[in-house]
This record gives C-alpha cells, sequence and structure tokens, in this order.
C-alpha cells in the first residue's frame, strides 16, 4: 500500500488525508480567516467606486453649467452685434434724413431769398386737412 500512495500524486494524497478527517471528525467548516480580509477589501472598494462615481457626477454638473454659461455668453454678444449693426444703420438713415432735410431748408431759404415768397408746401404743413376741405362747397361741410 505504502508504493500505491508513493505513485499517488500530492494533491491527490491531500485530497484523501481531508477525506479522512470529515469521515473522522465530522463535516463542520472553520470560519476561514481570508474572507474577513476579501470583505473588508471589497467594502473599500465599493466605497472608492462610489466617491469616483460622485465626483464624475459633479465634475459633469460642472461641465454642463460651463456650457450653458458659454452658450449664453454667445448668445448676448450676438444680440450685442446685431444691436450694434442696427444702431448703425439706424444712424445712417437718420444721417442721411437729416441730410436731405438740411438740404430742403436751404433750397427753401435761396428761393425765399430772391423773392419766392409762396415756396412753403402746406401740405406737409397741415397735413391731410387741407386735403379734406379742398373741393368742397361750405354747404357740403357743414352738411346742407
Amino acid at each position: 500500500m505504502s508504493q500505491n500512495l508513493q505513485s499517488k500524486s500530492r494533491k491527490t494524497l491531500e485530497r484523501i488525508r481531508l477525506a479522512d478527517s470529515i469521515a473522522k471528525f465530522g463535516f463542520n467548516v472553520m470560519p476561514c480567516s481570508f474572507f474577513p480580509r476579501l470583505s473588508r477589501e471589497s467594502d473599500r472598494l465599493e466605497q472608492a467606486e462610489e466617491e469616483a462615481e460622485e465626483k464624475l457626477l459633479k465634475a459633469q454638473q460642472e461641465v454642463n453649467e460651463a456650457i450653458a454659461r458659454l452658450s449664453r455668453i454667445r448668445r448676448q454678444k450676438r444680440i450685442l452685434r446685431e444691436r450694434g449693426i442696427q444702431s448703425i444703420v439706424d444712424g445712417m438713415n437718420s444721417s442721411a434724413g437729416d441730410l436731405i432735410a438740411q438740404e430742403e431748408d436751404a433750397a427753401v431759404l435761396d428761393v425765399q431769398s430772391f423773392g419766392g415768397t409762396d415756396v412753403i408746401d402746406w401740405n406737409m404743413v397741415f397735413g391731410s386737412l387741407t386735403s379734406d376741405v379742398v373741393g368742397e362747397s361750405s354747404s357740403g361741410v357743414v352738411g346742407h
């Protein structure tokens, strides 16, 4: 039998001894001293994972806020540029209108200085009031 034991591998012999021990003393499993260490390591890794996830969520929120801020600044810049362009256009139109009015005033003064007395455009002064009355009789105005 000893020759038979020597031909078996070391692992096989270990299994046989463990089987004999179980048969002799019963199947009571002793707590493994390795398990609490694994449990603590697992808990530590879980906590580290949660912290990393919280940092990621916070960073994502900061990125979202930065994107919103950038978008808002770009929109304000675009609106400011549009208002500036519109202001320039309005100023040019206003100055062109002022220039035309100045030229008309100068022309009227020139004509009046040479003796022209009837160069005032009364339609401009009174607007549509004169056009309503012109061409009607006084009885039409009164309602007779």
